[in-house]
C-alpha cells in the first residue's frame, strides 16, 4: 500500500473507501511487517515526529505487525536548504527524529539516507539517481533502499 506523492498524515486522514484507506489498506490485511519510508514527512521535525509517529505505531502494533522506518532519500538542494552535494550530515531534522524515534521504541531502522549521504565520497552526484533530478529515484537510487532494508536480514 502507498501514498504517491503524499504525507503520512493524508494518508491517514484519507476518507474510508477512498482510493487511499489506511484502514482497509494497511491495518485490516493485518500484515507481519510494514515499512513506512515518507520523505513528504520531512516537514515534520523531531518533536512533531515523536507525536505523529507514536499514532501510526500504536494503529500498527495493534495490528500485530513489526514496522521498519526506512529513511529517505535526498531530494533537490533548496528541499535540503543545503547549497552543497558534499557533505555527510543529514540536515533534516526528521531524519535525526527518525533515528531517535527507532532507538527509544525498539523499532528497526534502515537507514537509506546515509548510504545517499556517502555517494559524494564514491564521486557519485546523488542528483544522477533521481529520475527527475528533484525527488523521484530512479532504479538505482530504488536499490539503495533495497540494500538498506535488506541488511537487516542478514544471511546465515
Amino acid at each position: 500500500a502507498a501514498w504517491p506523492g503524499g504525507n503520512s498524515k493524508g494518508y491517514l486522514e484519507a476518507p474510508a473507501g477512498g482510493k487511499y484507506d489506511f484502514q482497509r489498506d494497511v491495518i485490516d490485511p493485518k500484515p507481519d511487517l510494514v515499512i513506512i519510508e515518507f520523505v513528504n514527512d520531512a516537514y515534520l521535525d523531531e518533536a512533531g515526529l515523536k507525536a505523529h509517529y507514536d499514532g501510526i505505531m500504536e494503529k500498527l502494533r495493534g495490528a500485530g505487525a513489526e514496522v521498519i522506518l526506512l529513511t529517505p532519500h535526498l531530494v533537490r538542494l533548496d528541499w535540503l536548504k543545503s547549497d552543497v552535494l558534499q557533505f555527510d550530515d543529514d540536515p533534516r531534522p526528521y531524519v535525526k527524529g527518525l533515528r531517535l524515534f527507532a532507538a527509544e521504541n525498539g523499532v528497526a531502522l534502515a537507514d537509506a539516507a546515509k548510504e545517499w549521504r556517502r555517494l559524494w565520497r564514491q564521486g557519485i552526484p546523488y542528483p544522477t539517481l533521481l529520475e527527475n533530478s528533484i525527488n523521484h529515484p530512479n532504479p538505482r537510487g530504488h536499490a539503495i533502499f533495497t540494500r538498506a532494508i535488506m541488511g537487516l536480514f542478514p544471511e546465515k
